[in-house]
């Protein structure tokens, strides 16, 4: 008996180094009655993860359609227990969370179903709402390979052109309309481009070539690079904060995939960056939801400010907001000594709030008196 206990690791290494797998961490305990989860996605902040469970009785919807769950993890790198947070996150169709803005305020979330579409919800306190809701265009709804990144309200997903798949490009716009289909040219090549997901920085972008070896692509003009991340992994959520990532990994011998936590070198995850939060000096253009934040390297990003023209962006080391005079109240973020991040709300001065918060609410005010009165003339001529 004791020889047998004593072999135990030895055949735990033996079966890791045939797999081609690191050490992992299961994030739920396996049993019977454990449900197949994928789809993992980690906030920013690293406080949470939402995952996808399938076929489960205690989803929502009479056919047991994926729902989406969430788990917290501690301080000391534990994991609660695993909630359904209800609605407007889960619906009736199949759902799966796709992306999180900087912030974690904003959700991008994929319904499945007889119709297909992906939504992006905002929060409120400890409720979310629904902002917009856009339908997937054709030649996207036949794989459901893609994310969403709801600072920039850009599609990325992977479709066929010719016989090979591809990486596309799509601008979500007002209305629940779509822009053309911009080729990824940099991350495509002569073979098949696909699971695309972004880190939680937004920027960063993994996808796998051929069903196996996983890349990285730090900007959409740069040439991705491999990473070491195995290609049994099927999916995989990465953290700004440690160096590892949440993975879905296929289950032995034809069971239930699952969800492990991975280690990683850390050349494989993305550049580090910070956490800064600004003002809009104005909404964006007419017809418009989204702007640009310019850089002092010449570069810009793409956000969609909120009713207060407020937005959050992650900066990596060496960039700055262009802002001419500085944004009041942007301090860099201050990143802990091994740490790839700092999440955290950066610092700002009470009055500059204040003065933003009034000017904003100043600004809907006026907007709903005019379409108050554009209400009354409509009501009067009717």
């Amino acid at each position: 008996m004791h020889r047998c206990l004593h072999s135990l690791p030895l055949l735990l290494l033996l079966v890791l180094a045939f797999t081609g797998l690191p050490a992992q961490t299961r994030v739920n305990s396996p049993g019977l009655d454990t449900p197949r989860e994928v789809d993992p996605l980690l906030r920013p902040d690293g406080k949470e993860l939402l995952f996808t469970r399938t076929d489960y009785a205690k989803n929502k919807g009479a056919d047991n359609a994926a729902d989406i769950w969430m788990m917290t993890r501690y301080a000391d790198g534990s994991w609660g227990r695993a909630l359904n947070p209800g609605s407007p996150i889960n619906s009736f169709a199949h759902d799966r969370a796709l992306a999180y803005s900087p912030d974690g305020s904003r959700l991008a979330v994929l319904r499945t179903g007889t119709a297909s579409y992906v939504e992006l919800l905002e929060s409120s306190g400890r409720n979310w709402r629904i902002l917009d809701t856009w339908p997937l265009p054709e030649g996207v709804a036949p794989r459901f390979d893609l994310t969403f990144d709801p600072n920039s309200q850009q599609l990325i997903y992977s479709a066929y052109d010719g016989g090979n798949l591809d990486l596309y490009r799509r601008q979500a716009l007002p209305g629940g309309t779509w822009g053309a289909a911009t080729p990824l040219y940099a991350a495509n090549g002569p073979d098949n481009e696909m699971s695309p997901t972004l880190a939680p920085d937004g920027r960063t972008l993994y996808f796998r070539r051929n069903g196996s070896q996983w890349f990285r692509q730090d900007a959409p003009d740069k040439r991705p690079v491999s990473v070491t991340i195995p290609g049994s992994v099927l999916q995989f959520s990465v953290s700004l904060l440690q160096e590892e990532v949440i993975a879905t990994l296929p289950g032995s011998g034809g069971g239930k995939d699952y969800l492990a936590v991975l280690p990683v070198a850390p050349a494989d995850l993305p550049p580090p960056v910070s956490l800064v939060r600004g003002y809009l000096s104005g909404p964006p253009a007419p017809g418009e939801q989204t702007s640009s934040v310019p850089l002092r390297n010449g570069t810009a990003l793409t956000i969609r400010p909120d009713a207060l023209n407020r937005y959050s962006v992650f900066l990596r080391d060496g960039e700055a907001l262009a802002a001419t005079p500085p944004l009041q109240g942007l301090t860099p973020g201050n990143r802990a000594k091994g740490s790839l991040a700092a999440t955290g709300s950066t610092g700002s001065s009470l009055a500059a709030d204040r003065q933003q918060l009034e000017a904003g609410i100043a600004r809907r005010q006026r907007e709903l008196d005019r379409l108050d009165a554009e209400r009354k003339k409509y009501d009067l001529v009717a």
